[in-house]
């Protein structure tokens, strides 16, 4: 079975707000880099999340309805491995 997540990118000055719908409203991790624009040379945040299509869904109605105004990049994944999947698969094998 293909743990299929969406891989998103996304690069705004609002990175706070934007971390804490992703963090309290959809339960979800991130990771936030420092990045410098190429054209621009601007110092900026990226936050990246592996979330599933709904909880995209979620966060561009978010960012939509909030008018945060963002570069954000989406990618398909396939594989998702770490300790915090392996848990979650083990307290699924225990609930049955």
């Amino acid at each position: 079975m293909l743990n299929n997540k969406k891989r998103v990118c996304i690069v705004t000055h609002e990175h706070e707000r934007v971390r804490q719908y992703i963090i309290n409203d959809l339960h979800r991790g991130c990771t936030l880099y420092d990045v410098v624009g190429g054209y621009s040379n601007q110092h900026s945040i990226e936050l990246q999340a592996l979330l599933s299509k709904d909880d995209f869904a979620e966060l561009m109605k978010f960012i939509n309805t909030n008018g945060i105004n963002a570069f954000i990049t989406a990618g398909n994944v396939s594989e998702v491995y770490g300790p915090w999947n392996k848990n979650s698969k083990e307290k699924k094998n225990h609930a049955e």
